[in-house]
């Protein structure tokens, strides 16, 4: 049996929902990040401007429940301390060819790895921007929403991988890859997984 840890900046979600004709008018860059609670408390964010007019940004914050399961979903969580995850600035206008910095900030290390989806999303305007006016911005003629994937490991991982015959489970408190599994008497019959498990999570091992 095969497993390794897992290395940040892997995966992409990029949802876009649109009405009319949608181009993207700015990219965000990573796709994915991670905080190591062991070195660090935050992470940053670009947000690069790919139109000709001042965009309003607006970002939410997703915790990812049961990740990597097939019960899996995604809970709205607040912008503050006590929710664990602080992102700033949380409104913002883009100027026309200008980039911004996003700051990602972990107020506290969690005692197993953790999965959050930050969106951005353009918006006609901000509440309160008082530049905004009131009126809406002719620019944002779609709505684009791009979901970046956020992890935050604990300050002391302790991976730990068990098997019952059936499943393999995941019984540390870090994020687990699995590569291939194999059947061993004189020789091994392995079998592709690729497959991440998380904290309490668990992956059925391959028949043969």
């Amino acid at each position: 049996m095969n497993f390794k840890d897992t290395l940040p900046g892997v995966f992409l979600c990029v949802a876009m929902f649109a009405c009319g004709h949608a181009r993207a008018n700015m990219l965000v860059y990573p796709m994915a990040a991670e905080i190591n609670s062991s070195r660090e408390e935050a992470t940053s964010l670009f947000v690069y401007s790919k139109s000709d007019h001042v965009q309003y940004i607006r970002t939410r914050i997703m915790r990812i429940e049961h990740p990597g399961m097939p019960q899996e979903k995604e809970v709205p969580a607040g912008n503050d301390i006590e929710t664990g995850l602080v992102v700033s600035p949380e409104k913002f206008a883009l100027s026309p060819g200008t980039k911004k910095t996003i700051r990602v900030i972990s107020t506290q290390a969690p005692e197993r790895e953790e999965a959050w989806r930050v969106y951005f999303e353009a918006v006609p305007e901000l509440e309160d921007d008082p530049q905004a006016g009131g009126k809406q911005n002719s620019s944002v003629s779609v709505n684009l929403v791009w979901g970046v994937l956020l992890r935050v490991s604990p300050s002391d991982p302790r991976p730990a991988l068990v098997t019952n015959g059936h499943h393999l489970l995941n019984t540390g408190n870090t994020r687990l890859s699995l590569i291939r599994a194999g059947n061993c008497d004189t020789t091994c019959h392995w079998q592709n997984i690729d497959k991440s498990i998380y904290p309490g999570g668990s992956a059925d091992i391959p028949a043969g």
